[in-house]
């Protein structure tokens, strides 16, 4: 009875798992994939995998049936099970549009994490999700390398110059005299970044230095002790 009433609220539209509703995208379940569970047959599987796995009947009952039984049985045995949403479809769908704007700039809402997070106790108490450590050469990569929407210059533009000219940041996100020495060196043909949840912080491939108010902060696959950044605050006109 109880996974009935689930179902039939799930599947009602005041229901969401994470950024997807059920009601308005039936295959939110290819969009979940188990990263870590007690049960190795689950890992590594997305929801909609496993139910379709299971179900000898219509796609219709796999989708709004079978994949929220997966979901209980998972946590029935298992409650200690993590997953990701390895497919934002808002992400997909428009963020590149979005982004050929003139005034387009990346940004995430991800908080910073340490360099190596452990998990579970970090500050959100939560996985930590790639994005956190690959989001800026990942936008690189997708619009110019693979989108071919940006020219390299224009897509540094985005992260650079152009913020500190909106915001009002002055002696940033150029690189002339007076200014300070915010610079990161990479060799662009070994640039790579990984989609990896189990080993979220791993260090994006070609990014060779990174240099912080002049001093080096990152090195060879290092974080050096440097500590010499600063908070940015907009100038008051």
């Amino acid at each position: 009875p109880f996974r009935e009433k689930l179902k039939k609220f799930v599947n009602s539209g005041k229901f969401k798992f994470g950024m997807l509703s059920p009601a308005t995208d039936p295959y939110w379940s290819a969009c979940y994939r188990v990263i870590s569970c007690e049960n190795k047959k689950y890992a590594g599987k997305t929801v909609f995998e496993m139910a379709l796995g299971r179900s000898s009947r219509s796609i219709v009952e796999t989708i709004y049936n079978e994949a929220i039984e997966v979901v209980c049985d998972i946590l029935m045995e298992c409650p200690d099970t993590t997953w990701a949403l390895i497919n934002d479809k808002r992400e997909a769908g428009a963020y590149a549009e979005f982004l050929k704007h003139p005034f387009g700039m990346p940004c995430s809402d991800s908080v910073s994490f340490p360099e190596n997070p452990v998990g579970k106790g970090n500050i959100l108490d939560i996985g930590v999700p790639p994005c956190a450590y690959n989001m800026m050469p990942a936008f690189l990569l997708e619009m110019v390398k693979s989108r071919k929407s940006l020219s390299i210059a224009e897509a540094v533009k985005r992260l650079t110059s152009l913020p500190a000219e909106i915001l009002g940041i002055k002696d940033r996100g150029v690189l002339k005299e007076g200014n300070w020495a915010d610079i990161v060196i990479l060799d662009w043909d070994k640039l790579e970044v990984w989609h990896d949840f189990t080993r979220p912080e791993r260090k994006p491939a070609g990014i060779q230095n990174v240099i912080v108010n002049g001093r080096i902060a990152y090195q060879n696959g290092s974080m050096k002790a440097s500590h010499n950044g600063m908070v940015l605050r907009k100038n008051k006109s």
